[in-house]
């Protein structure tokens, strides 16, 4: 008989969001192909100012878009090993791919914060917020190795999943940050909208990570409990 082929959701998830990160990468490949049409104060700009291409493209080669830039880069070349390993290891726990995605999160989140420290006003906020968040991915990732192979970690595991997300998202929702609301001022923001969408990424794989962690333990607590049951 043949064995019925079966959908991993996992694999669906991580296939849609590493698609989702080519949508970003091609606008900054059209960017820096048209710096003069991607620049949002290009019309602001002297005459002299036009005619100087570094000038024009300088937006391109801030450390906000520095920051997006590589952290778009890791996390499509880490979504494709998460696909890999999904696919060839099927049967795994997966234990390395959610310990080092929850630290690329917190390096993430602590590159952000020292960014926001760094600009000062109002970003302080976002900056101390994205520190903590940072420090609950660090610890997270800890609690990651502890459930796959103790089963369970008990409350702390969701408190810090639970509030390291959402004061990762504040940070990345504030006005100072990459905040919806402030969309209507940056249509034509191809930075903007790379440190928007890299943001919600990292976002997304810890949801992923933690979604992974929790399907994929040696010693799932149901599993025991029919043990129990049998015995």
């Amino acid at each position: 008989m043949k064995k019925k082929f079966k959908l991993d959701i996992k694999i669906i998830l991580t296939s849609i969001l590493l698609l989702l990160t080519l949508i970003p990468l091609f606008s900054q490949i059209a960017a820096f192909a048209d710096p003069a049409g991607h620049n949002p104060m290009f019309d602001y700009l002297s005459d002299i100012e036009k005619a100087d291409m570094n000038v024009v493209k300088k937006f391109l080669f801030t450390n906000e878009n520095i920051i997006s830039l590589t952290f778009l880069a890791i996390i499509m070349g880490f979504f494709i090993l998460v696909l890999l390993d999904l696919i060839i290891r099927k049967k795994s726990t997966h234990i390395l791919i959610c310990f080092f995605g929850a630290i690329l999160a917190s390096a993430y989140a602590l590159t952000r914060s020292i960014y926001c420290f760094q600009t000062g006003s109002i970003s302080l906020v976002s900056g101390f917020t994205y520190a903590v968040s940072s420090i609950c991915f660090l610890v997270l990732s800890i609690f990651f190795i502890k459930k796959t192979f103790d089963g369970d970690c008990g409350i702390w595991y969701y408190i810090l999943l639970i509030v390291g997300g959402l004061l990762f998202f504040f940070s990345s929702a504030t006005s100072s940050s990459y905040s919806i609301l402030n969309a209507y001022s940056h249509s034509n923001d191809v930075v903007y909208w790379t440190g928007y969408a890299v943001s919600r990424f990292y976002l997304l794989l810890i949801a992923l990570l933690a979604f992974i962690n929790i399907s994929c333990d040696y010693f799932p607590s149901n599993e025991i409990k029919e043990v129990k049951a049998i015995n």
